[in-house]
């Protein structure tokens, strides 16, 4: 196998990226859901490395 990290169960499920403004209206709000290929590793499904916690990534 490739020299790639294990996926462990912090890796596994649902991980909100950015959450909606409390001000934001019921009207304006939308949900994307992104699902990662099989076997492929959750980090590194079609987002960038970069960014933080404040900041995350972004899915391209």
């Amino acid at each position: 196998m490739g020299g790639g990290r294990l996926i462990t169960d912090d890796d596994i499920g649902l991980k909100v990226l950015r959450e909606a403004p409390a001000e934001a209206e019921a009207a304006q709000i939308i949900d994307i859901v992104a699902v990662h290929g099989l076997g492929a590793h959750p980090d590194h499904s079609w987002c960038k490395n970069e960014g933080t916690r404040e900041s995350p990534r972004w899915v391209n």
